[in-house]
């Protein structure tokens, strides 16, 4: 309970630290709130994502996943093909006679085929497992940049993410009945409440369906076919997002 409050607490804390400034703490000679260069008072817009419905559909994402999904089959072919040789030595050990020189060399050889299997798998995981990880960062490296711009686009200076409920994101255990998975889904959620007009995630779908071009980006130039994003909405409230 004591951790319950500490993280209520900070929770609390992190939530003044996005509302406008009260009178009383501008600074001395200050009674005016920030504004822009327009001379318009400032807010924070809030805006969220759904990154696991955004990657779904992005095509570069797909074609990453359709390649993946090939060779984890041609792994998967080659460590048969394996177990098989091995099935193989097996049958010819159960003809030898025990105790012969024969079966004394096909048992070693046996040994030896088991241990090389054993070895070439822990070694192919490892390798598909590298190409996951390059993958995931590129995909994130990718929506890292589309968000940014998505979000400046529509005039956003924060975005949260959402998540499915009761589909675990981050490698936890898999719930064992639907009520673990109620309380699991609970646990993991960041965004309790979000308007529809908030939501990026359909424009974001729609950016990323035109190949990124990382340069432009980062060189602060607008991207041929990305600036075509309509401004959100603005919530209704006092400008800071909703939530």
């Amino acid at each position: 309970m004591a951790n319950f409050r500490i993280r209520i607490a900070a929770a609390l804390a992190a939530l003044a630290s996005l509302l406008p400034a009260q009178e009383n703490t501008n600074p001395p000679g200050s009674d005016s709130k920030p504004t822009d260069a327009a001379g318009r008072v400032r807010g924070v817009t809030i805006g969220v994502v759904d990154l696991d419905k955004a990657i779904d559909q992005y095509p570069k994402a797909i074609a990453e996943r359709d390649r993946l999904q090939k060779l984890l089959q041609e792994l998967g072919d080659r460590l048969n093909a394996e177990s098989k040789r091995i099935d193989g030595i097996k049958a010819d050990l159960s003809l030898l006679k025990e105790g012969s020189d024969q079966r004394e060399l096909k048992e070693w050889e046996l040994g030896k085929a088991m241990n090389d299997h054993k070895a070439l798998a822990s070694l192919l995981r490892a390798q598909f497992d590298r190409q996951v990880e390059r993958f995931e960062i590129a995909i994130y490296q990718d929506l890292e940049l589309a968000v940014a711009q998505v979000a400046k686009d529509r005039g956003v200076q924060i975005v949260l993410r959402v998540r499915p409920q009761g589909v675990p994101s981050d490698g936890g255990k898999e719930p064992a009945n639907a009520q673990q998975a109620r309380l699991q889904g609970f646990n993991r959620r960041d965004v309790w409440y979000h308007a529809d007009e908030v939501d990026l995630t359909p424009a974001l779908i729609k950016y990323l369906l035109v190949p990124i071009d990382v340069k432009k980006i980062e060189g602060g130039k607008p991207e041929a076919g990305k600036s075509e994003t309509p401004p959100a909405p603005k919530p209704a409230g006092n400008g800071n997002g909703g939530l």
